[in-house]
Parts: structure tokens; C-alpha cells; sequence
């Protein structure tokens, strides 16, 4: 099992991996009463603990670069909430809610459940944003947000408020109350035969705008990005059909498939990003000067090309059928190209014209 910690920028292309956990899970059958009284430092779930932590660390040790670590809804471990009292000023974090947490009300008649909460606060402002569909993976599990959906334009209202939680009991320790910002993100008028979207964020960033409010929206939905960091990790690097001897060895192919997995994915997302730069900001001349004369059947240019079409060639060599602009290569052909590339870039050096072979 894995658990990494990978940085992106706020336009969500990829910096790399800052931590990552691994682990395997022990078979056998479970108690699902026993995982309640063990503390958290013997669950799986303390990798979200951990990792908030070492982003805390990352952020304390760069203050002049703004932290912002993002998590789906299984990092919603009042634990991981609690400790944001250790947080530096340049670090924030956003978590999806899944549980409908009871609140700290002075008023007897307010609400005291978080999702109640927040519908009954003033709708702040309405949005519309592009959703892709999805298919069901299991279909045992009938939680709403992992039912299918088409792909769709949905128009969604935006609430806001602070608020506190109150800590869950715990019997190995006391934890202490926690107030938090909440977002709740609803789609109105949805399909009748779909599931709409609703989003529940809790952050502690402020939400005290409308702007501050859409800065934290659009820091969640980079969340998906890591989405593709995994795809391109299992499809392009196989890396759950490898077989080793030895856990050694296959977490030494795990720690170099990261490695290639992140540099597929950053070649193709900064293709999109900075198109028109120079080719050489990501590729060496003994990269792309091969790769040119093989794809184009022409010899390379004195002036290196740009960068979008450069990426375009390498995704040729992995089957990429370049249409139109518009058309843009994805991960799986950008990795079978670089795989191929880095064959060619060695005969290049070895046999190119400016090799040592030649000039001798």
C-alpha cells in the first residue's frame, strides 16, 4: 500500500513527491468494534496524521512559500483537525468532510450537526462549473458520492460560515474542540436520475470573501490531479504488475517508478501550461534533437522548437495521433515515448554527429 504526500502548484502541475508512506495490510478478518478503541498510532489512518505533519514541517522550514496541504474524505480524522494548533502561519489545509460532526452551540436552538448547520445559513453566490461523469467500481457500495453520473454543466450554490466541533471521545486520550471554517458546495436543480454534487470542505484559510471562498474551491478541485499522478503510476509504470522476491526490491522499482511517474505526468502538464517556450527548459539537447529527426524524417533545427510541439513528437513515438491542436496527448502515450526516448537519446550520444564515434 501507498500513501504520498505530492506537491503541485496552484494551476496543478506536479513538483514532485515530498513523503510517502508504505505499508501492508496484514489479512486476516476484523473487528470493526476493536478498530474504534485502538488509539490512532496503531490504524492505518495515522498516515494522514503523519503527512499533515511533515507538510507542517516542509511549510515551517520555507516560510516564504504559501502551504496549502489538500485531502479527500478520509483525511476527516478529528485528530488531523486538532493538530492544526502546531500550524505555521504559511501552511493551511483543506479536508472534504464525511461525517456529519456535532457542533459547540451556546444557542440551545441551533442546529447542532455540521451539515445542518450549514444549510441553514444565506446562500452567499451561485456557480457553474464542468463535472466529467463516472462509472461505479463496486457495486456494494451505495455511498451517494460513489454513485455513477453523467458528465454534465451544474449550477451550484456556495455557503460558508465558521463554526466549532466538538471533540469525539476517545479512550485513550481527551481531545479538545476545534473551530474550523466550513464550505458546503450544492448543486441545485441536479438530474433526477443523478447524484448531485455536494462538496463539504472544511479548511482553516479564511472565507471571509467571496474570493477567499473561491480560492479554497479551486484548491480543492487540484485534488484531482493526484488522481492522475496514480493513473499514470499503475498504467504507465505497471507498477501493481511487477513481481519481486523480495518487498526490498520492489520498493526500490516503487521509489524509481515515482520518479518516472512524476516526470511523465510534469513533461505533460507544463506541455499544456507553457506551450510556447523553449523545448530546452525541459529536454536536453541529446533529447529532443534525436526525437526530431526520427519523428519528422528532417534535421534538427538550430533554434530548438517549442515546447508543445516537442511533446507532441514524443507522444508520436508512444501512438499518439496528432489531429489538431486542440487534440492533446495524455500521460499513458507522453510515458511509452519517454520510454522510448531515453533508447534513442543513448544512440544519439553514442552515434549522432557530434558523438565521439563520429568525430573520431
Amino acid at each position: 500500500m501507498l500513501h504520498p504526500l505530492v506537491a503541485f502548484t496552484p494551476s496543478g502541475t506536479p513538483l514532485g513527491t515530498l513523503c510517502a508512506e508504505r505499508w501492508t495490510r496484514d489479512f486476516g478478518p476484523s473487528n470493526a468494534d476493536d478498530r474504534k478503541t485502538l488509539p490512532i498510532e496503531e490504524k492505518e489512518s495515522l498516515r494522514w496524521l503523519e503527512t499533515h505533519k511533515h507538510a507542517q514541517e516542509i511549510a515551517q522550514g520555507h516560510p516564504a512559500t504559501k502551504f496549502v496541504c489538500v485531502a479527500d474524505s478520509e483525511a476527516d480524522i478529528f485528530e488531523v483537525i486538532e493538530c492544526d494548533d502546531d500550524s505555521p502561519e504559511n501552511f493551511g489545509w483543506i479536508i472534504r468532510s464525511c461525517y456529519d460532526r456535532s457542533l459547540v452551540n451556546e444557542d440551545p436552538h441551533a442546529p447542532c450537526h455540521l451539515h445542518e448547520q450549514l444549510l441553514q445559513s444565506p446562500v452567499l453566490y451561485n456557480k457553474q462549473f464542468y463535472i466529467r461523469g463516472r462509472e461505479k467500481k463496486l457495486d456494494c457500495d451505495k455511498r451517494a458520492r460513489n454513485q455513477p453520473r453523467v458528465s454534465r454543466d451544474c449550477k451550484v450554490e456556495v455557503r460558508a460560515t465558521p463554526l466549532t466541533l466538538r471533540a469525539p471521545y476517545r479512550n485513550d486520550r481527551k481531545l479538545k474542540h476545534s473551530t474550523v471554517n466550513a464550505i458546503l458546495v450544492q448543486e441545485i436543480n441536479a438530474p433526477t436520475d443523478d447524484v448531485p454534487v455536494s462538496w463539504l470542505l472544511l479548511t482553516n484559510l479564511p472565507i471571509s470573501t467571496e474570493a477567499e471562498i473561491e480560492l479554497v474551491i479551486q484548491y480543492y478541485c487540484i485534488r484531482w490531479m493526484i488522481e492522475i499522478f496514480f493513473r499514470t503510476l499503475k498504467s504507465g509504470s505497471r507498477i501493481e504488475k511487477r513481481r519481486f522476491e523480495t518487498i526490498e526490491r520492489f520498493e526500490r522499482c516503487l521509489a524509481v517508478s515515482m520518479i518516472v511517474a512524476w516526470r511523465t505526468f510534469y513533461t505533460t502538464k507544463i506541455g499544456r501550461e507553457l506551450p510556447d517556450v523553449s523545448c530546452e527548459a525541459v529536454f536536453t539537447e541529446d533529447e529532443w534533437q534525436p526525437v526530431y529527426k526520427l519523428v519528422t524524417g528532417e534535421d534538427p533545427p538550430a533554434k530548438p522548437p517549442r515546447l508543445w510541439r516537442m511533446v507532441r513528437l514524443i507522444a508520436r513515438l508512444g501512438g499518439y495521433i496528432d489531429r489538431c491542436r486542440d487534440d492533446e496527448p495524455g500521460t499513458d502515450t507522453v510515458m511509452r515515448g519517454m520510454e522510448r526516448l531515453h533508447d534513442i537519446s543513448a544512440c544519439w550520444q553514442s552515434f549522432g554527429p557530434k558523438s565521439k564515434l563520429v568525430s573520431d
